[in-house]
């Protein structure tokens, strides 16, 4: 009976795979697939040309799992859902990949909420709207972003970029949305950096009731923008201005700010705006204010030379190509009848009124400003005593500056100097020729924020370099050089030609130009000579000091050693170093040739903590680094093994050891070279 029974239903099954649909199955238990042949659904294109199909025909989500974690899932027919307050959203189809409270299975993002939802541990769905349905979901703790459709009418639709955060009374946020630009991470820009460029941001305001829109790398300045439109930096640049929105009848005019907003104002509250201003003679086109105008003179008014329209109290334009010196304006002072305590040809004062509501940025008493000669001159500046004047000069000042703070200013400067752009590097803040006097201290830069690529100076080479400079004593020419204002006195210094040769860096050819009289000639011609930098020596002496007294503390060492005796009186032998080998010694007072000179170098030598080993193999070979302290012991084997031929380095790390001498030896197949090293305290 069992048997007839079998192969009824063999017979059944066989007629149910020719007739009818198919339905998909794997071929193994536990839906496990174990090899190529195994599938799910049914491989019978040879004979019907079925679709592989994931299919449930009842009302239930299909699920997908990796290592028996859920990684996705699609809903099922579910709609009158509540999300956020909102009691009719249509959840049906929607498919979420993510975590989804898969490990707690609550709040409010346990399924997904859009057609695509990304879910990464999300906790609030406080920004979802029931509008949000053909779009793709993100959420992430508190916050939620959307991006889809907007569905305002049933043929209307607005493309939306959403985010939201949780912000109800100031918990969280606001939170930004923000466009970055990334690149490859290698490199110094900030495109590289883990963060990227921020190109600019959107941030609703602490009310929620407004937003702004920033431009520019808010992230790296550590703000937010606070304005409809924010420019971070830069400025904002119009290709084309439209000719039919140009309206000369309009008064309104947009000013600016000091903190860079823009706003309204009428032209006619302006002072002078509508003033009347006239070419009173067609050269030289003097400008200014003139009887029966509308615009009497003030004090918000100037007069031009040269020009229709002046800019400042009193500009002067001159311009003649067939001229070989141009002057803007000459003043000139003499002495009348009287004495006068202070007679200036020409002067110039700005003042701030220095009250609480006036901040004034800059007030320029006289400006200069020359360009385009061969030789240009901002502000020229001479005083002489002629032979004919009248009593004793008591002093003759060229060019006068002082700076005095009423108002305890943050910066003042007597004189301010800069220059830059010389083809030749020839660019210098201050020249003066004869003796310079400070009546303070000088100050270089010298902030560790203002430098680059800073390198100790190898104490061993700067003792060198100081041993071969040539102090010398010496007087100035100052018959062939009259013009340079060199001291008359014997002088103590330095030659720069000897210099040059051990500290190149401290040397620099100099030029100066040719001076040119009243007339335009040549009154002195260009002279070439050499600077030298004598700041620069300072850290070369230190550095030189340094190993001088390094050197001294091993001349003691040694000295220490070689008063010890035996208990016959005998000087003490070289010692022997274990890791040299039976027969082989430290004996670092030997002179190393240049040759071995160059196989092993120390620096920085003195040093605090750490050192740098620097060693060259001149061939291939056994070697071994070996550190030993300054009675030949052992301390540590640093490097050994077969090596190449080549250079290698060791960065060496005392920080356990005791100030004092130590010996570096560098073997290569038993030829030893030893250097001393010596650690200082701090």
């Amino acid at each position: 009976m069992r048997t007839k029974n079998f192969l009824k239903h063999l017979i059944l099954g066989a007629l149910l795979l020719t007739t009818g649909k198919v339905v998909g199955q794997v071929t193994t238990p536990s839906n496990v697939a174990s090899g190529p042949t195994d599938f799910l659904g049914w491989d019978n294109t040879v004979t019907n040309n079925f679709p592989l199909r994931v299919r449930h025909d009842r009302n239930e989500r299909i699920e997908w799992y990796t290592d028996a974690v859920r990684r996705m899932f699609l809903h099922q027919t579910l709609t009158g859902q509540t999300v956020n307050g909102y009691t009719t959203v249509d959840l049906s189809g929607n498919l979420g990949i993510g975590l989804f409270n898969a490990t707690t299975g609550s709040g409010p993002i346990v399924r997904p909420l859009t057609l695509l939802h990304l879910d990464n541990g999300g906790t609030e769905d406080a920004g979802f709207r029931d509008w949000m349905r053909t779009g793709a979901t993100m959420t992430h703790l508190s916050d939620l972003m959307y991006v889809g459709l907007k569905i305002d009418t049933a043929d209307v639709n607005t493309a939306a970029i959403v985010w939201s955060d949780n912000n109800q009374g100031g918990l969280s946020g606001p939170d930004r949305l923000r466009f970055i630009f990334t690149r490859d991470n290698q490199g110094g820009t900030i495109a590289a950096s883990d963060d990227g460029l921020e190109i600019a941001r959107m941030i609703p305001a602490a009310s929620a009731n407004e937003g702004f829109f920033g431009v520019g790398d808010w992230f790296t300045d550590g703000t937010n923008p606070d304005e409809r439109l924010d420019v971070l930096d830069r400025t904002i640049r119009i290709r084309r201005l439209i000719p039919d929105y140009q309206n000369d009848t309009l008064d309104q005019i947009v000013v600016a700010d000091s903190t860079g907003r823009l706003h309204w104002r009428d032209i006619s509250t302006i002072s002078g705006a509508d003033c009347d201003w006239v070419i009173q003679s067609p050269d030289p086109h003097v400008s200014s204010s003139y009887s029966g105008s509308s615009c009497t003179w003030g004090d918000t008014h100037g007069v031009g030379i040269g020009l229709p329209i002046p800019k400042f109290k009193l500009q002067v334009f001159h311009h003649d190509n067939t001229l070989l010196e141009e002057t803007a304006i000459w003043g000139s002072s003499r002495f009348a009848l009287s004495n006068y305590e202070w007679m200036p040809a020409i002067h110039g004062e700005a003042r701030s009124p220095g009250s609480d509501d006036v901040n004034t940025m800059q007030s320029i008493g006289v400006q200069g400003d020359a360009t385009g000669a061969v030789y240009s001159y901002g502000v020229f500046g001479q005083a002489a005593q002629s032979s004919s004047a009248n009593g004793q000069a008591f002093g003759l000042l060229g060019v006068f500056g002082m700076a005095n703070s009423f108002d305890n200013s943050d910066w003042n400067v007597g004189v301010y100097g800069k220059a830059a752009g010389a083809s030749n590097g020839n660019d210098w803040g201050g020249w003066f020729e004869g003796r310079g006097f400070l009546g303070a201290s000088a100050w270089n830069y010298s902030d560790e924020s203002l430098k680059t690529d800073i390198q100790s100076l190898a104490p061993s080479t700067s003792l060198d370099a100081i041993m071969d400079l040539q102090p010398r004593s010496y007087s100035y020419d100052t018959v062939q050089f009259h013009g340079l204002g060199l001291p008359a006195t014997q002088q103590l210094g330095l030659v720069a030609q000897e210099v040059e040769p051990v500290l190149p860096q401290l040397v620099m050819d100099v030029t100066r130009p040719a001076l040119m009289d009243s007339t335009g000639q040549v009154a002195q011609e260009a002279l070439q000579f050499k600077a030298m930098n004598y700041i620069g020596l300072i850290p070369v002496l230190v550095s030189a000091m340094q190993a001088q007294n390094a050197r001294i503390d091993e001349l003691e060492m040694q000295l220490a050693s070689c008063c010890a005796t035996n208990d016959d009186g005998a000087r003490g032998a070289p010692v022997t170093g274990s890791a040299l080998g039976s027969s082989s010694t430290l004996n670092p007072a030997e002179q190393l040739t240049p040759a071995q000179e160059r196989l092993l170098r120390i620096a920085p030598n003195p040093f605090t903590d750490r050192t740098t080993l620097y060693c060259t193999l001149e061939r291939a070979g056994r070697m071994q680094l070996i550190a030993n302290s300054a009675d030949g012991r052992d301390l540590k084997v640093l490097q050994e093994g077969q090596r190449e031929a080549g250079e290698f380095q060791y960065e060496w790390s005392t920080e356990n050891l005791a100030p004092g001498g130590y010996y570096i030896t560098l073997l290569l197949d038993g030829e030893p070279v030893v250097k001393r090293a010596v650690k200082v305290g701090r």
